[in-house]
């Protein structure tokens, strides 16, 4: 049985590696609508995913989160 946190995590670097680029970044408020998953939890579960240098992210205007091109491999 997955966890709450380990289902949302891989449907999000799924939703990340079908439709981000590092040019084409996706941003949380448009993740956690896609997924339906409470923004401040979907936040914590991508911080760590960045942490642990499975996705990556940017800040400001044009931020968001992309899939990084080993998770694509």
């Amino acid at each position: 049985m997955i966890s709450k946190t380990s289902g949302y995590a891989i449907r999000a670097l799924v939703l990340l590696a079908q439709k981000s680029t590092e040019m084409h970044k996706i941003g949380i408020q448009e993740l956690a609508a896609e997924l339906s998953v409470p923004q401040p939890f979907l936040g914590k579960i991508l911080q760590g995913l960045v942490r642990r240098d499975i996705i990556s992210s940017t800040k400001g205007p044009n931020g968001g989160f992309f899939a990084n091109e080993q998770t694509l491999s």
